[in-house]
């Protein structure tokens, strides 16, 4: 519970923030100089390759597709509620919270080099960007599949490879979105902290109506 209210505080002060500077601020600027500072065309090329895993099809596909394993494994009611429900209620929690903040994409493309009609397509599609959908999309993803390695194995090598693993690809997705310049960093992590919340929540809400824990030991 405690994990919850300050994931939500931080996220609404964020919030809060981006509301009164749509902007951005200093942070925002320098990570996305940082990120765009390398070879344009590798860094336009893996982000491109990297980013459909954090749309929201690809997530809701792989998040049901990992609840109906966890069903045929573990037949644990928690864990298949939880694999099942993060996503959707992620993504959906983060169109919500789009509307409200109201926030235009940046569209900060600084590298003349880079392909500025592609990133003006981008930015035009993008009604709002705070949340960032694939930041939001890839996180909630993620939190399911460490749910499903952590109930199938117990093994401390095999759990910490999949958090490694995890985070990696949450950084990478994330920073895909930066890099191709249609999010700024406040956008992604608005992103971690909307997939957060709603696990951490669902996770509370599914032991606390019965449903039993979300398995830790097999």
């Amino acid at each position: 519970m405690a994990m919850l209210i300050v994931d939500l505080g931080v996220l609404t002060l964020l919030a809060v923030w981006v509301r009164a500077e749509p902007a951005g601020g200093a942070l925002d600027r320098r990570v996305a100089a940082a990120l765009q500072a390398e070879p344009p065309s590798l860094s336009w090329s893996v982000a491109g390759k990297l980013a459909f895993l954090g749309t929201a099809p690809v997530a809701l596909l792989l998040g049901q597709t990992l609840a109906l394993l966890a069903w045929r494994r573990f037949r644990e009611p928690a864990l298949v509620l939880f694999s099942a429900m993060v996503p959707p209620v992620a993504i959906a929690a983060g169109v919500v919270l789009k509307e409200i903040v109201a926030r235009r994409p940046s569209a900060r493309t600084p590298l003349a080099t880079y392909d500025q009609s592609v990133v003006s397509s981008l930015a035009a599609r993008l009604k709002f960007s705070f949340p960032s959908g694939h930041a939001t999309a890839v996180s909630a993803l993620v939190f399911v599949a460490v749910a499903v390695v952590f109930a199938a194995s117990r093994r401390r090598r095999t759990r910490v490879w999949c958090l490694l693993g995890a985070a990696a690809l949450v950084v990478v997705v994330s920073g895909s979105r930066i890099v191709i310049g249609v999010h700024d960093f406040s956008d992604v992590v608005a992103g971690w902290l909307t997939a957060s919340a709603v696990a951490l929540g669902l996770a509370l809400v599914v032991h606390r109506t019965g449903r039993g824990r979300l398995p830790q030991e097999r």
